[in-house]
């Protein structure tokens, strides 16, 4: 195996947190159970997101982006007509 590269000293850099937000939101989605609040909204993807969000953000980066995927088509499902055709459609709640 090759040695790791020096890097340099990393401390003085700023740190960048990217965030794949779709997949945060399903995440969120799929592992906390149903939530509601007292109007009978959804807030389990609004209450998991920020969660997990704020436990990286105390990580100590010093900015954020997150970055959804657009909606619609992309160029996967132009290139192949298949892309996602198994899955089930997006939860309304997404």
């Amino acid at each position: 195996m090759a040695p790791m590269p020096d890097f340099g000293d990393q401390t003085a850099r700023p740190r960048l947190l990217l965030v794949d937000g779709h997949g945060l939101a399903f995440r969120a989605y799929h592992a906390l159970p149903e939530m509601i609040n007292s109007k009978g909204e959804p807030t389990r993807v609004a209450y998991g997101y920020t969660s997990m969000l704020l436990l990286a953000l105390a990580q100590g980066f010093d900015c954020a982006v997150a970055a959804f995927d657009p909606a619609g088509p992309t160029f996967r499902d132009r290139k192949m007509a298949t892309y996602k055709a198994h899955r089930l459609p997006t939860p309304s709640e997404l």
